[in-house]
């Protein structure tokens, strides 16, 4: 029996990040082409909220590699 993965912030970050940019990604494309009905509008503005803690949590979850990585030749 498999036990399931632990709720850290590794398990949730990038997933959120991608998720919601993809959802920011497509609304902004739709929104720049002039097809904004309401509902389009509403979740490309609050989907950003999602993206910032997605990204923020990668990123904090990151940093020491991506130190790491910026001190080496």
């Amino acid at each position: 029996m498999k036990t399931a993965k632990p709720f850290t912030l590794r398990t949730w970050s990038t997933p959120l990040t991608i998720g919601s940019f993809i959802l920011m990604a497509v609304t902004g494309v739709l929104m720049f082409f002039d097809v904004v009905p309401g509902y389009l509008a509403f979740a490309h503005e609050w989907f950003s909220w999602f993206f910032l803690v997605g990204a923020g949590g990668h990123i904090a979850v990151n940093f020491r590699p991506l130190v790491r990585h910026l001190q080496s030749n």
